[in-house]
């Protein structure tokens, strides 16, 4: 407190009114200890993570509607609108509307996107712009981690050197990017699926799109992949792969109609990943022995671990 006082004097000028008004501020009974405590609490019952976090209030109801981070004018702006003309549903999931009544297992792995405005999308948004501009103190904070260069280093070792390859053309500062989002992820999921499930993100990522993420909407995708969402870049040529890889293991075409059918399309061409509280090991191991029994090996490439992702998760059936 000492120390605290003495940088005031200083900043502030001991005789000044912002001094006196500071020694006021610091001293006052609304400043005690217990207050600090009360005011945390009714935060962290309100589920804040860190500052910034924005409530859009619904006045016909009072119904509030949580966004944390970061976000840009525009999308909170979009976000307001929607909300005045009764668009937007806190949680929306973009859960296809045949799953959002129903107990299939579906419904808790995989998302997709949808026209209005959804505010688990505004949170991506954010973290990829986060991510994008490199504000790593900030993202730290919201996922409650402390910095640590001696894991960065590790994790360009052990997980970017092989990402790159013969890439020759990603920035500096991009690798950065892409090293931050493998070492600590951006969120509580991301957080949760561990760096080798991250750096298996980037390289599903990779493998779709011929490149690593360079732009900021492309930093989005990856993230929406490692929450099993589906992706806004798309790409024709991987698609039809997958479809064979459907054809060969189903013994049928795949019915894009069919949320099974479109999420194991899907999940083997981009690699959408299981959010970290569903996954189940055993179904994993699972769907590794039924890989081999297909392709007579183990899965091996980022396109093996697709399918394999694919056959444990999606529901498709033959």
């Amino acid at each position: 407190m000492e120390q605290i006082h003495a940088f005031a004097k200083e900043e502030l000028g001991a005789d000044g009114m912002n001094y006196q008004m500071f020694l006021a501020c610091v001293e006052g009974d609304h400043t005690t200890l217990a207050h600090i405590k009360s005011e945390y609490k009714k935060g962290v019952e309100k589920g804040l993570r860190g500052s910034p976090t924005t409530f859009i209030i619904r006045h016909q109801d009072g119904k509030q509607i949580m966004i944390a981070g970061a976000v840009p004018y525009e999308s909170l702006a979009a976000m307001i609108e929607s909300t005045l003309q009764g668009v937007v549903k806190e949680g929306t999931s973009g859960i296809p509307e045949k799953l959002q009544n129903s107990d299939d297992p579906l419904k808790s792995i995989i998302t997709t996107d949808r026209l209005e405005t959804d505010q688990s999308l505004l949170q991506i948004k954010s973290k990829a712009n986060l991510l994008y501009e490199r504000k790593i103190d900030q993202m730290l904070a919201e996922v409650q981690e402390l910095r640590n260069i001696i894991k960065e280093q590790q994790t360009q070792i052990n997980y970017l050197t092989s990402l790159i390859g013969n890439i020759q053309t990603v920035s500096t500062a991009i690798l950065s990017s892409i090293n931050t989002f493998i070492a600590y992820g951006v969120d509580e999921n991301t957080k949760k699926l561990g760096a080798g499930e991250r750096a298996a993100v980037m390289h599903s990522f990779k493998s779709a799109f011929g490149k690593l993420p360079e732009r900021e909407d492309e930093f989005e995708d990856v993230i929406k992949i490692a929450n099993g969402r589906w992706p806004s870049l798309r790409s024709e040529a991987v698609e039809q792969s997958a479809r064979r890889a459907f054809r060969f293991i189903y013994q049928r075409d795949a019915d894009m109609n069919d949320p099974h059918d479109n999420a194991a399309v899907t999940v083997m061409a981009y690699g959408l990943r299981q959010r970290a509280e569903n996954r189940n090991l055993e179904s994993e191991q699972a769907g590794i022995a039924i890989f081999r029994k297909l392709y007579g090996r183990l899965p091996s490439s980022t396109e093996d671990w697709n399918i394999m992702q694919a056959i444990t998760y999606s529901g498709a059936a033959r």
